[in-house]
């Protein structure tokens, strides 16, 4: 059961955007995650950074 709306939704032109200016202005992938409402699928927030060669910051906990 997905956590959060969009947890392993397809990614749309504007997530990718979103999560490409979250991720060169240092956002944590966590907050992003967040932020795109995907907040129960880090793993694949973080898969798609890297996939688009993103710089990945992760919070200091």
């Amino acid at each position: 059961m997905p956590r959060d709306i969009y947890d392993h939704k397809e990614w749309t032109e504007m997530d990718i955007e979103d999560l490409t200016d979250a991720m060169n202005n240092g956002t944590p992938i966590e907050i992003a995650a967040e932020w795109l409402c995907r907040s129960g699928s880090i793993d694949d927030v973080e898969r798609k950074a890297r996939e688009l060669k993103l710089p990945i910051r992760r919070e200091n906990r």
